[in-house]
C-alpha cells in the first residue's frame, strides 16, 4: 500500500508538534523557517491538525 505523504504534511507536523510542547512560537518559527507568525500558525494553529489542514480543503 502506497501512502503519499508531502513535504508540507512533515513541516505541518512538526509546527503542531512543536506547539503542543508549548515552545515558543517565535524558537518554533525559527526552526520551522516560517518568516511570519501567520503562515506559522496556518501550520500549527490547532493540535488537532485542523490548522493548516483547513486553509487547503
Amino acid at each position: 500500500m502506497k501512502i503519499a505523504v508531502t513535504p508540507h504534511q512533515f513541516r505541518s507536523t512538526f509546527a503542531i508538534m512543536l506547539m503542543l510542547k508549548q515552545m515558543n512560537s517565535i524558537h518554533a518559527r525559527t526552526l520551522t523557517h516560517h518568516k511570519s507568525e501567520s503562515s506559522f500558525k496556518r501550520y500549527a494553529l490547532t493540535g488537532d491538525g485542523s490548522g493548516g489542514r483547513a486553509s487547503f480543503l
